[in-house]
């Protein structure tokens, strides 16, 4: 077990996030970073690397200690899609449909949290409808 936790970073970042509690912000921090790249160079500038992008979300989610975690890499995904456009102005459908996606993906997650324990589901809807009452 200490050869793979050594050798391979995803079987250390995946033993992180449940091991370790303060460690898992800085390894949604790291996969932030990471997914970041995908949409910008380090000058700024778009670089829009959709699969790279859907790669990282994919790699988190199987090492996300929680279904918050991967909600979370999830919006962020989307939320630096609209950054990028907010930046640079339209870009193309696949981009849309791409970030449209990823939000239906967490949508059904929080949705599949109804029922479970200590309010989890409700703390997830309510931070839904705090952002759509704010945007709409």
């Amino acid at each position: 077990m200490a050869d793979l936790f050594a050798k391979i970073p995803a079987v250390k970042a995946y033993y992180q996030t449940r091991l370790a509690s303060d460690n898992q912000n800085e390894v949604l921090e790291k996969y932030k970073a990471k997914l970041y790249a995908c949409f910008f160079t380090r000058s700024g500038l778009p670089k829009l690397d959709r699969a790279g992008a859907r790669e990282v979300v994919n790699e988190f989610k199987r090492i996300a200690a929680t279904p918050k975690d991967e909600i979370e890499m999830m919006l962020y995904y989307v939320e630096t899609a609209v950054d990028l456009t907010a930046r640079f102005g339209d870009i193309d459908e696949n981009f849309y449909i791409a970030a449209e996606n990823m939000f239906e993906k967490a949508c059904v997650i929080v949705r599949q949290t109804k029922g479970m324990g200590w309010g989890f589901y409700d703390a997830l809807w309510q931070s839904y409808q705090q952002y759509f009452d704010v945007v709409l």
